[in-house]
């Protein structure tokens, strides 16, 4: 009796754990619909004409966009003004690529991109605005100016180079030692 509870168990726990998945696409074009737990303005800023891609999972949704650095910093401002949302920025060397998680293909290239989201997979309020900026499109440290206050983080990519160029050294160094 107990072997036939454990496959039933299992797989009540499986299909549970899906149904609190639940997602899908932003398009190019469509208007976003105001999130019961965004911050006032926040819909009015991200529905931009320059987003090219979108996707949402849970209450978690990321944005992709296309601009000028001028553009960007006239997002960041308007955002910035909004006394609810939580601002931060994640610098990333490399190219920002506009792509779902299910899609097979990108859609195009993103100089940022915008993930607004809660302290969980689900949560009532989505008060966190993050922005990713990619450093190889028309993006660059000598023309980007973020609002004061807001802080900003590196990505990793170039820490984990070092790292790995500084690991791939003493390994070089150490062979070559008599």
């Amino acid at each position: 009796m107990k072997r036939s509870l454990l496959p039933s168990l299992l797989c009540g726990l499986l299909l549970q754990a899906a149904c609190f998945v639940l997602g899908g696409d932003h398009p190019e074009g469509d208007l976003l619909t105001r999130q019961p737990g965004w911050p006032d303005g926040v819909r009015e800023v991200l529905n931009s004409p320059l987003r090219n891609h979108g996707y949402w999972v849970n209450s978690n949704d990321v944005l992709f966009y296309q601009g000028t650095p001028k553009q960007l910093q006239e997002m960041l401002s308007a955002l910035d003004k909004s006394p609810d949302a939580h601002l931060s920025v994640i610098i990333h060397a490399g190219k920002g690529v506009a792509k779902s998680p299910s899609a097979k293909e990108p859609v195009g290239p993103a100089d940022w991109s915008v993930h607004v989201h809660g302290d969980g997979a689900v949560t009532p309020k989505q008060d966190q605005v993050t922005f990713h900026l990619y450093l190889d499109g028309s993006l660059d440290l000598e023309t980007l100016k973020i609002p004061a206050g807001i802080p900003v983080a590196s990505g990793g990519e170039i820490e984990k180079f070092i790292q790995k160029q500084s690991e791939q050294g003493r390994g070089a160094h150490q062979e070559a030692a008599p």
